[in-house]
């Protein structure tokens, strides 16, 4: 397990715990990483040490104690105040909850949860709770006030107009290869999940540069095993000659176990629908203890899946505006009010003249993924040791800096198989065609395809069969819909009762989600407020 606790008072730092990571103190720096300490940088001031170096930097002089993550908050960390006004700063929620902080819900942050499926800013769940944001640093006086503010803004600047689609692949294709060179150890055991798709193919074709089958362990999980990843996955492992990847079958009872699991600790900020790895690893992890595991996150964040052709820095276009507007009927007005200010707060930090596409792609890149998939990321290091070859600056900043063209739909990505990886190359509908609304996608695999399309959208047979049957298609890797009406409406309905009770939800919120039809599509907010409201009972939230 890899954790961090510091307790401050007047100023001091009188109590660092850390367990599994690693410590370095150079020049009155604490340097904390993951893994090995890598060399301090003589030359560079703290900023650029910190945005190059992915850990915690804590500086203290006689005024303050400043404590800076990396971009990419490979180390979450969050900060309360003890009923004796210490400062308590945590990696873990489980060493939190033992503490017995009596927390009030943070309504905002809440319908934050809820609505986006991470909290904006320095919110959390609790009012009593904030988080660490990605390329900030928490400052701390002599009397315990402290702050969390940025320092750095991601102002990635397009440097690359003149490259051509060949050359990008090239230097693509040569900060890869030193990334994955320099952290891949021959004589060390890995494991991954491989689903078959651009960015498990990308990280699978360069570990097979490196590692031969017997060094490699390979996973996919899934509500079915004739899933398409799954035969994706295993056409890819045999094409590189890897052996064949271990199948997690994804069932109601893993589900509730990570239901009750997760509560303990993210406390909410991420659900417990999004457990599967974690489920994975600690089901497994009487075998994989000598086994380091290779993390794909953050690649879809860099290599352009939230990148559009044309540029658009309004923030009334994005995708978060557009939520909170079309939800301002059911939120109260305050709540409106507060998320919508810190949607701006993130706004600020978008430097409208640097090389992001849109708004969404930014706070995709500078939020989500560091709040989420780098979050989950750290916490599989419960289990094993960590590599995780794409939260790297020099990588961010070459592909930040690249024409639109390149990163949209991680185009690069296939032209990057192509010259390389031909035997890899070939077409990936799998993630595509589960989100795809426009069933476009679905027409090309032929009619009977198209037909369990629609049975899927409209959900006629769950209907006619009272709920108890599922239709099977293997572009889903999970069915929300089925978990949801086969096995959770009685947690659901008990959850609203629940805040509804606590005054956590308002009488017409109560109202609207109780109402929700069966053909509803907001599955994904329906299980975030099953967990929620199982946060909030295990920690005894009240509300002011």
């Amino acid at each position: 397990m890899k954790k961090i606790s510091i307790q401050i008072k007047n100023g001091e730092i009188y109590n660092l715990q850390l367990e599994g990571l690693q410590k370095t103190e150079v020049n009155g720096l604490i340097y904390i990483t993951i893994n090995k300490s890598k060399d301090l940088i003589k030359n560079d001031d703290i900023i650029e040490f910190c945005k190059k170096n992915n850990g915690i930097t804590i500086s203290k002089n006689s005024n303050k104690i400043e404590i800076y993550n990396d971009p990419f908050r490979t180390i979450p960390l969050f900060i309360t105040k003890s009923n004796s006004n210490e400062i308590l700063i945590f990696s873990d929620f489980a060493d939190f909850k033992k503490l017995n902080i009596p927390v009030t819900t943070d309504t905002t942050g809440f319908w934050e949860i809820a609505l986006f499926g991470f909290a904006l800013a320095t919110r959390t769940a609790f009012n009593e709770v904030k988080q660490m944001t990605s390329a900030s640093k928490i400052i701390i006086s002599t009397n315990n006030k402290y702050k969390i503010t940025p320092y750095w803004n991601f102002e990635i600047y397009k440097k690359k107009d003149n490259l051509s689609p060949n050359e990008a692949v090239k230097q693509l294709d040569n900060h890869l290869t030193t990334i994955f060179s320099k952290n891949l150890i021959r004589n060390k055991k890995y494991i991954m999940g491989l689903s078959g798709g651009l960015d498990s193919r990308l990280s699978s074709a360069y570990i097979s540069k490196y590692l031969n089958k017997n060094s490699v362990r390979f996973f996919t999980f899934g509500y079915d095993k004739k899933t398409l990843e799954y035969t994706l996955s295993k056409k890819v492992a045999n094409t590189l000659n890897f052996n064949k990847p271990d199948f997690y079958l994804l069932t109601k009872k893993k589900y509730l176990a990570s239901l009750n699991s997760f509560s303990d600790i993210t406390a909410g900020l991420i659900s417990f629908q999004h457990a599967h790895i974690y489920s994975y690893l600690k089901n497994t992890s009487k075998t994989i203890l000598d086994f380091t595991f290779i993390s794909n996150y953050y690649s879809d964040a860099i290599f352009g899946f939230c990148t559009k052709l044309t540029k658009d820095t309004e923030l009334k276009n994005s995708w978060y505006y557009n939520t909170i507007q079309n939800k301002k009927n059911l939120l109260t007005e305050s709540v409106y009010e507060k998320i919508f200010n810190d949607i701006e707060l993130i706004f600020k930090r978008f430097e409208t003249k640097s090389n992001f596409s849109t708004f969404d792609e930014f706070i995709y890149i500078v939020e989500k993924n560091p709040k989420f998939h780098n979050y989950l990321s750290f916490l599989y290091s419960n289990f094993t040791e960590i590599l995780s070859p794409y939260t790297n600056f020099t990588l961010l900043n070459y592909m930040i800096s690249l024409p639109f063209a390149f990163r949209k739909e991680k185009g690069i990505l296939d032209e990057l198989l192509k010259k390389y990886f031909p035997n890899l190359s070939f077409e990936d509908n799998s993630s595509r065609l589960a989100t795809d609304s426009s069933f476009r996608l679905w027409m090309k695999q032929g009619p009977i395809e198209y037909l369990k399309y629609l049975f899927l959208k409209i959900n006629v047979l769950f209907i006619l069969v009272g709920l108890k049957f599922q239709l099977k298609s293997k572009y889903l890797t999970e069915d929300h819909r089925a978990l949801f009406h086969k096995y959770l409406r009685p947690k659901y309905r008990g959850a609203l009762n629940f805040m509804s009770q606590k005054k956590i939800i308002t009488t017409q919120q109560l109202k609207h989600f109780s109402r929700l039809t069966i053909r509803h599509y907001e599955y994904s907010i329906r299980l975030n407020l099953i967990n929620l409201a199982n946060v909030i009972k295990k920690f005894n939230t009240f509300q002011k």
